[in-house]
């Protein structure tokens, strides 16, 4: 399964940080959460101007579910 929330982010960029969240949230793994945030930030790399804000919405959702 790790595999497939690595690869994520070449399918489903948008959604794979929350994907990620969403599994370590609930199958109690920690290193995805470390995941989850490597992808946020590949996704902010490629948003140009709007990387800061995707940033902190991001942020703020990954703390309330941890």
């Amino acid at each position: 399964m790790a595999d497939l929330l690595t690869r994520l982010d070449r399918t489903s960029g948008l959604e794979a940080w929350r994907w990620t969240a969403l599994a370590a949230q609930h199958l109690g793994i920690d290193r995805w959460w470390d995941l989850a945030e490597r992808q946020v930030d590949v996704l902010a790399g490629r948003s140009g101007e709007h990387a800061a804000t995707l940033r902190s919405f991001a942020r703020r959702w990954l703390d309330a579910w941890r």
